[in-house]
């Protein structure tokens, strides 16, 4: 980032509120939101891995995207302007032609730093970067702001969106293996790449291990379980803005008031990705739509890695 620009790393479960913090903390005049520039599909060009790993020096598995790391936070490389087949008309037409929003904020951002425009704080939301986190906490002074979630919520809401969980980058990154799935049998890995449920609950469990140890070792970083958050909203932004130093404004407490606090009946046309809700029951939503098979199949992968968060399933 520019001279005297602070950064801010938004990351996390994917699923678990990671977009929504980033945009509330955008409601800030001085804060620029930065949308997934590691996602594969529509982030920077050249990004190798869904999940890179690289440790807080710089070494890893993702030693390939350490230099991209570098060029996002210097603003030093392009946006994606393609979007595979699989995504919608508009969406492809619009990736095309500026690289769709993510892109045009990538835009306002290089050109600002062209012309020597004061960026005072830049917020990069992306899960993909969550296990970079030390490296950008370390080499750029990043505030880590990380967001946990139910593994069960987690996967239900992959479900309803047909999320695929890129579970098998992991597998290929044989440095973060050793240190964080030395006890990941290959017929988990397996079965992981190929069920939706199965591989949740590995990338919650891997990912569980990881945050942990960081928010431990960390003094930037602050751990948020989306629960807490879905049932003290406002006191909680508030304190994601003190740990961040960014201000917190009357645009800010609007924003949070406005899609925390919807009833039930006033949900109906907000699509499934959309902000408002009633925070209190998104937390136990997903409990009388999942079968036992698939709450056993996630108990028995995350076992007592659970515990690091939840005391009960």
């Amino acid at each position: 980032m520019p001279k005297n620009s602070s950064l801010i790393l938004v990351c996390g479960l994917p699923r678990s509120g990671t977009t929504y913090i980033g945009k509330a903390l955008a409601k800030t005049k001085d804060v620029h939101y930065l949308h997934e520039p590691l996602n594969k599909d529509f982030g920077v060009k050249g990004i190798h891995n869904w999940y890179p790993f690289i440790n807080e020096t710089g070494d890893g598995d993702g030693y390939q995207d350490k230099n991209m790391i570098d060029d996002i936070i210097h603003l030093n490389t392009t946006w994606t302007y393609t979007a595979p087949m699989e995504y919608g008309r508009m969406t492809r037409l619009s990736k095309a032609l500026w690289g769709g929003r993510s892109g045009l904020n990538w835009i306002r951002l290089r050109w600002k730093k062209q012309l020597g425009i004061p960026i005072k704080t830049t917020c990069l939301k992306d899960p993909f970067a969550t296990f970079s986190s030390g490296y950008f906490n370390q080499q750029f002074k990043a505030k880590i702001v990380c967001m946990i979630r139910h593994p069960g919520a987690v996967y239900m809401s992959y479900k309803r969106l047909n999320f695929k969980t890129r579970i098998e980058s992991l597998f290929k990154q044989q440095h973060f293996r050793s240190m964080y799935a030395e006890d990941i049998r290959d017929d988990l890995w397996e079965r992981a790449k190929n069920e939706t449920c199965s591989g949740t609950a590995l990338l919650w469990k891997l990912m569980s291990r990881y945050v942990d140890i960081q928010s431990r070792n960390t003094e930037a970083f602050l751990l948020i379980r989306h629960e807490d958050f879905c049932l003290h909203p406002e006191s909680m932004m508030e304190k994601i803005c003190a740990f961040t130093k960014v201000p917190f404004e009357n645009t800010v407490k609007r924003f949070i008031r406005r899609t925390t606090q919807i009833k039930e009946k006033d949900t109906s046309r907000n699509p499934p990705s959309g902000f408002k809700r009633n925070s209190r029951q998104l937390i136990h939503s997903w409990r009388n739509i999942m079968n036992e098979h698939e709450k056993t199949t996630i108990q028995d992968i995350i076992g007592e890695d659970l515990l690091k968060f939840y005391k009960k399933w």
